[in-house]
């Protein structure tokens, strides 16, 4: 069974293309990307604790750390 650094960590690698991409926008259309990541997580996430682990592993590959909470808030 994997440990969750494990999953996080094997998502991050997954993620790093998009974010890097969301991350070389110059002109954002929400501060810090966060409308980006908000796509993100609540496409891939049925619940808080799946999202939780989904924006630790976006920040692990990049991602603006301030941009995927506050589109936790949002989304949660």
């Amino acid at each position: 069974m994997n440990t969750l650094d494990d999953i996080v960590t094997n998502l991050a690698k997954n993620l790093k293309p998009a974010v890097e991409q969301i991350e070389a926008d110059k002109c954002p259309a929400t501060r810090h990307n966060y409308g980006a990541y908000m796509a993100i997580i609540s496409q891939f996430s049925d619940d808080i604790g799946q999202a939780r682990v989904l924006a630790m592993a976006l920040k692990l590959a990049g991602a603006n750390a301030q941009g995927v909470d506050d589109a936790l808030r949002v989304s949660y």
